[in-house]
C-alpha cells in the first residue's frame, strides 16, 4: 500500500496491492464503501486534484534494461500522460492552484521539482547532490510551503520545510538514543499550516509525530498500532488516515484526529525535546575527507571475467539408448554483455560426440545477438536378407544466428525474432566400408547443406500478479515465418507460416487467487512439397534438466492434443484450440526439512483441446495420400493438478499432473483415459 491521501469531499484515495491482481487505486468514500477505481502499474503515491481526477506517478520499461517514471493525471479510468521521460515520481498537487511538486531523479541523487497543473515548466525547488538526496513532498494547504524528506551523508534523515523560493525554513531531526540512526519520512500538513506531521522509528518502531513550525518542537502524536507511516489529514482537520504494518501485512487506517499537543510554551530557538529527550538540533556528522583512488582507470576489458566461472560433469543417452558422458561449462562478464555455454558428450559405443555451442552479446542493449552450434546424431540400422549388418550415422551440424527485439511496457510488450541457419548433414557408416556396398554410394558421401530463416513477431498485454496461478486479463499473438531452402521434395524452398494467438480473463471468486478462464487457438501451413509435416496431437509442456545433459518432460507443442499420440495426425495443414478453467487450491509455501525445495502452492484445470491435419493435395506416402481424405478432428477432454515449486530454493518450476479422455478420433486412440506428467505451462 502506499500514501493515503484525503480529497476535497473527504474521500480516502490509496494504492493497494493484493498479489491477486495488479496495483490499483481505491477510494474510501464517506459512506463506508470501498472501491477500486483504477489499475496501476507500480504503488506510488496518488495525489487528489479534486473529487474526480488524481495527479500520480507511474514506472514505465524503456527498453529491457531501463525503468523510468512519468506523471499522470487519472479521471476514473482515464489516464492523461502529462510527461515523458521525466523521471519523475512521488507527486503532489496543491488543489487550489493546480501546481505540481514531485522527485527528479538525477544520476547519483533526486531533487524537488515545481511543476504546473499540466506537468509543464519545472523548476528546481530544492538540489540535490552526491550527499544530498530528496522525497515525499508535500504542499502545505495554502501552497506557501513544502514539507520533504532530506537524506544526507552520514545516514541523516530530516524533515525539511521549504518556502517556494527553495530556502530552509524549518527542520526536524529525531535522534535515537546511542546515535542510532533513524528513518524520518513521510511528511503531511495539519490544517492551519503551523504543524507537519511525520512518521519516525527513532524509538523503537515507526511511530507519528507533530512538529511546530514556529518552534521547531516536536511531539509523539499517535503511537498506538504496530508501526506507522505515511500520515494525512483531512481538509476539515477531523480524521487522521496513516499505514499501519502488521503481522499479515500493510492496513490502511483511520482515526479522529487526536489532540493537539501544547507548543505553546516551547523554546523557539530549536533546542525543544520531546517525549525521548531526543534533541531536534543534531551535528551533522565527521566525515573524513574523501581519499582519491590512485589505480588507473582503464577500458572495460570482459575477458576478465568472462572466462570459465563453473564446469559440470554431463550426461544423456543417444538415440540408440547408448550412455553419454561429458562435460559442460559457461560464463558471463560482470556487466552482463558476454554469456556463453558450451557443453560436449561422446558416445561410450562409437566414436561419436554431440556437441552445443551458445554465445550472447548484449553489448547493443536492445537487440541481442545469439549465435550458436550444435552437433547431433541419428541412427538407422541395415539389413541384407534379413540381418542386420552395420548402421548409418547421420551428424547434423547447424550453425545459428539470431537477433532478439523487444520493446517491453508495463501494460504492453511487442518483440521480434530474426534468425538463420545453415544445416551440414554427412554420413557415417559402421563398419567402415558399409557404404561401398550400397547401389548407389555417392548419395552417403555427399555433404548436404540446408539454408533456412525464420521470422517473428508477436505482442501480449498478459498479465502476472504475484499469487496467480496463471497470466490472466489480456491477449497474446504470435506470428511466425520459416523458410527451408533444399529442404523440400527435389530440392525446392519449403515455406511455412504458423499463426498463434491467446486470451485470459480472471475471475474474482474466492481463493487466494483469481480463477482463469484461458483459450488458446493456432494455425499453420506448409508447402506442399515439405517433407516436414505439421503435426498434431500429444501433451505441450517443457523439459527440466535432472542432471547436465538429460532432461524430463516434454518439448513446446503448437497443435497439441492431450490424450493422442503427438504425431497422431499429420499434414501440409494444421489447427487446434484449446479452453481450459484454472482454478487455485491451495497455498503452501513450505518445504521438507533442510531438502532444498518447496511447494508453494496448488492449483487445478479443466480443460478441452482439439485439433485436426489435413493435406491440400494428394502426394502419395504415408502423410498425405494420393486420394485426399476428409478432414478428421480430434479432441479431448480432461484435467490437471499444477504443482507450483520451488527448486533449489530460487528456481520456479511448475509440475502438472493430468489424465486426458479422448472423445473424437478413435480410430487414432481408443477411448480410454491417459494419465501423464510433465513440466511448464501449457499456454
Amino acid at each position: 500500500m502506499a500514501s493515503p491521501r484525503f480529497d476535497t469531499t473527504g474521500a480516502l484515495h490509496y494504492v493497494a496491492d493484493d498479489q491477486r491482481r495488479n496495483p490499483g487505486l481505491y477510494v474510501r468514500r464517506a459512506d463506508g464503501t470501498t472501491a477500486r477505481i483504477a489499475r496501476r502499474n507500480s504503488v506510488d503515491a496518488n495525489a487528489p486534484l479534486d473529487a474526480d481526477r488524481v495527479i500520480y506517478a507511474e514506472y514505465e520499461r524503456v527498453d529491457p534494461y531501463s525503468v523510468q517514471s512519468d506523471l499522470y493525471r487519472g479521471t476514473g479510468r482515464r489516464r492523461a500522460r502529462l510527461t515523458v521521460g521525466a523521471r519523475l515520481s512521488h507527486p503532489d498537487v496543491h488543489p487550489a492552484s493546480g501546481r505540481i511538486v514531485a522527485v527528479h531523479t538525477l544520476p547519483g541523487t533526486t531533487e524537488l521539482v515545481v511543476l504546473d497543473s499540466m506537468g509543464r515548466g519545472a523548476r528546481v525547488l530544492a538540489s540535490g547532490s552526491l550527499d544530498v538526496n530528496w522525497s515525499e513532498p508535500r504542499w502545505s494547504r495554502s501552497g506557501a510551503f513544502v514539507a520533504a524528506a532530506r537524506w544526507e551523508r552520514g545516514g541523516q534523515m530530516s524533515i525539511v520545510v521549504l518556502d517556494t523560493a527553495g530556502r530552509e525554513v524549518r527542520r526536524f531531526s529525531p535522534r535515537a538514543a546511542r546515535g542510532r540512526l533513524a528513518v524520518v519520512s513521510a511528511p503531511a500538513w495539519i490544517p492551519g499550516d503551523s504543524l507537519v506531521l511525520f512518521a519516525s522509528d527513532h524509538i523503537q518502531s515507526p511511530r507519528l509525530y507533530v512538529g511546530d513550525l514556529r518552534s521547531g518542537a516536536f511531539r509523539p502524536f499517535l503511537v498506538e498500532g504496530y508501526a506507522l507511516r505515511a500520515p494525512d489529514v483531512s481538509s476539515d482537520g477531523h480524521r487522521l488516515a496513516a499505514l499501519e504494518l502488521r503481522a499479515d501485512g500493510w492496513y490502511v487506517i483511520t482515526r479522529a484526529t487526536p489532540t493537539l499537543p501544547d507548543f505553546a510554551a516551547a523554546p523557539t530557538d530549536g533546542s525543544a525535546v520531546d517525549s525521548s529527550s531526543a534533541r531536534d538540533s543534531l551535528a551533522r556528522p565527521a566525515i573524513d575527507a574523501e581519499e582519491l583512488s590512485a589505480a588507473t582507470a582503464q577500458p572495460f576489458t570482459p575477458s576478465l571475467t568472462a572466462y570459465p566461472a563453473w564446469w559440470l560433469p554431463a550426461a544423456g543417452i543417444s538415440d540408440e539408448n547408448q550412455p553419454t558422458i561429458g562435460v559442460m561449462s559457461g560464463g558471463r562478464d560482470v556487466v552482463g554483455r558476454h554469456t556463453w555455454q558450451a557443453s560436449a558428450m561422446r558416445d561410450l559405443t562409437r566414436p561419436e560426440w554431440t556437441t552445443n555451442v551458445f554465445y550472447e552479446y548484449a553489448g547493443w542493449g536492445n537487440p541481442t545477438l545469439s549465435v550458436g552450434w550444435t552437433q547431433d546424431w541419428q541412427h538407422v540400422t541395415v539389413t541384407s536378407g534379413g540381418n542386420a549388418v552395420g548402421a548409418l550415422g547421420l551428424r547434423s551440424n547447424t550453425v545459428r544466428a539470431t537477433l532478439f527485439a523487444v520493446r517491453p511496457r508495463a501494460r504492453l510488450t511487442t518483440y521480434a525474432i530474426a534468425g538463420a541457419e545453415l544445416g551440414f548433414e554427412s554420413w557415417a557408416s559402421y563398419p567402415a566400408d558399409l557404404v561401398s556396398r550400397f547401389t548407389e554410394p555417392d548419395e552417403f558421401l555427399d555433404v548436404d547443406r540446408y539454408p533456412r530463416g525464420v521470422f517473428a513477431a508477436g505482442f501480449s498485454s498478459l498479465q502476472r500478479p504475484g499469487l496467480s496461478v496463471s497470466t490472466e486479463d489480456g491477449v497474446a499473438m504470435q506470428v511466425t515465418l520459416r523458410q527451408r531452402l533444399n529442404e523440400g521434395r527435389s530440392d525446392v524452398a519449403v515455406t511455412e507460416a504458423i499463426l498463434e494467438a491467446n486470451a485470459a480473463k480472471s475471475l474474482p471468486l474466492p481463493g487466494f487467487a483469481r480463477h482463469v478462464v484461458a483459450v488458446r487457438a493456432a494455425y499453420g501451413m506448409t508447402s506442399d512439397s515439405t517433407r516436414s509435416y505439421l503435426s498434431v496431437g500429444g501433451v505441450s509442456g517443457s523439459y527440466l534438466e535432472v542432471l547436465p545433459g538429460l532432461s524430463v518432460g516434454d518439448p513446446r507443442r503448437t497443435f497439441f492434443v492431450r490424450g493422442f499420440s503427438p504425431a497422431g495426425q499429420r499434414g501440409t495443414r494444421a489447427a487446434a484450440a484449446s479452453a481450459e478453467y484454472r482454478a487455485p487450491l491451495v497455498r503452501v509455501g513450505r518445504g521438507v526439512g533442510l531438502v532444498p525445495a518447496s511447494l508453494q502452492k496448488l492449483s487445478a484445470l479443466v480443460f478441452a483441446d482439439a485439433g485436426a491435419a489435413w493435406c491440400t493435395v494428394g502426394i502419395t506416402d504415408t502423410s498425405c495420400p494420393a486420394v485426399i481424405a476428409p478432414r478428421r478432428w480430434i479432441a479431448s477432454v480432461g484435467g490437471e493438478i499444477v504443482f507450483d515449486t520451488n527448486l533449489q530454493y530460487d528456481a520456479l518450476y511448475r509440475m502438472r499432473l493430468g489424465v486426458a479422455l479422448p472423445v473424437r478420433g478413435e480410430v487414432a486412440a481408443p477411448r480410454q483415459a491417459t494419465i501423464y506428467f510433465t513440466f511448464g505451462s501449457t499456454f
